[in-house]
């Protein structure tokens, strides 16, 4: 039995050290892609585009940041944290994903008024997990999926853009 839990706890460490390696390798790479998104920016002179690209790529490094602490520390007394942080983490992606098409392709009203709620969502969704987590993860990825999913709203001005 002993032989078994051990072999056990040791492919759970091997596991989690892959993970952490993985979403590190994205941490580096999101950087590399944060940089290239900028420069993109600043050869088009936008100010919106500059911004836009930098908060998504805050989402995106922040995203395999904290997943990489969680995998990390997923079999230490600090796992419940980092998970938080990381399942919070997701809110922010999403939200962030958003931002460069909702002030740089659609902008004006339409596009502001849903990057307010994509945000607004976005933080009620962290909020949830940092005070809910675990207890009820179906409503957890029913929400990540809504926030997904709103973009259906928003496919005409899309396409018109």
């Amino acid at each position: 039995m002993k032989e078994t839990l051990k072999l056990s706890y040791t492919k759970q460490v091997l596991i989690e050290v892959l993970n952490a390696a993985t979403h590190g390798i994205g941490a580096l790479l999101s950087i590399i892609a944060t940089v290239a998104l900028i420069l993109k920016g600043v050869q088009h002179g936008s100010h919106l585009e500059i911004v836009s690209y930098a908060i998504y790529g805050a989402s995106l490094f922040l995203l395999f940041l904290n997943s990489t602490l969680y995998h990390s520390f997923s079999l230490t007394r600090y796992k419940d944290v980092f998970q938080k942080i990381d399942h919070s983490s997701i809110y922010l992606l999403i939200a962030g994903t958003y931002t460069p098409y909702l002030m740089v392709s659609i902008g004006g009203l339409v596009g502001y008024g849903f990057l307010a709620l994509v945000w607004a969502l976005a933080i009620g969704g962290i909020i949830f997990e940092v005070s809910a987590i675990g207890r009820w993860p179906k409503l957890s990825t029913f929400l990540y999926l809504g926030l997904g999913w709103l973009s259906v709203f928003i496919i005409y001005p899309l396409a018109q853009s």
